[in-house]
């Protein structure tokens, strides 16, 4: 995933690679949906000029 988001990025596309936790050891559901959202939130705190009306998953 780093690959795709290097290219991305070269190509004038903000990209970010969320980590979430897996099963087990905390993880699944709905703890991995909770780790993807708060991800997703990080992205209205920073102070990058982003269209968030524009985000693909």
């Amino acid at each position: 995933m780093a690959d795709v988001c290097t290219d991305l990025a070269a190509q004038g596309v903000a990209a970010w690679n969320l980590e979430y936790r897996r099963t087990g050891g905390g993880g699944g559901w709905p703890e991995t949906f909770a780790d993807v959202a708060a991800g997703t939130d990080a992205l209205a705190e920073l102070d990058l000029p982003l269209d968030l009306e524009r985000v693909v998953a």
